[in-house]
């Protein structure tokens, strides 16, 4: 059985939950609006709409979630998938169980 995942665009409230995900990927926080995912723990992970930036929970599998968060934020600033592919082929961290670091 799977589990239920919402994205949404972050707001202040998500504040303190974007930073302490950022601290447990060990890299910073996106700037300005965020997607952001959650499921029934909390948040797992988040793309900047604008910086393109992505932190995730490294002890997750969220490749599937960030792909869709990815999509979205570049249909939302309207440039197309372009960027995506040049995200991927710099091997992102996408979680520990079952993708490569």
């Amino acid at each position: 059985m799977s589990e239920s995942i919402t994205i949404r665009h972050t707001t202040e409230a998500d504040r303190e939950a974007l930073r302490r995900l950022a601290e447990l990927d060990g890299r910073r926080s996106p700037d300005g609006h965020a997607l952001a995912a959650f499921d029934g723990h909390g948040m797992i992970a988040a793309v900047g709409v604008e910086d393109r930036r992505v932190v995730a929970d490294p002890f997750r599998y969220t490749v599937d979630v960030v792909r869709t968060m990815l999509l979205r934020a570049e249909r939302e600033r309207g440039d197309g998938s372009r960027n995506l592919f040049r995200w991927f082929a710099l091997g992102h961290r996408m979680g520990r169980q079952g993708m490569a670091a």
